[in-house]
């Protein structure tokens, strides 16, 4: 799912997100204004990796 997120990630945004880690998890800090990711489009993106 990681990969599916990131590759999500990469897609739209415009600059290299900035990851930080908070009690084990990664956590990403897109710029304001970025486009949001559905949980739709991470299954879908899994479904692809199978």
């Amino acid at each position: 799912m990681s990969q599916a997120v990131s590759e999500l990630i990469e897609r739209s945004a415009r600059e290299k997100p900035r990851v930080r880690y908070a009690e084990g998890l990664a956590i990403l800090d897109l710029p304001s204004g970025s486009r949001r990711i559905t949980t739709d489009e991470v299954k879908r993106l899994e479904s692809e990796e199978e």
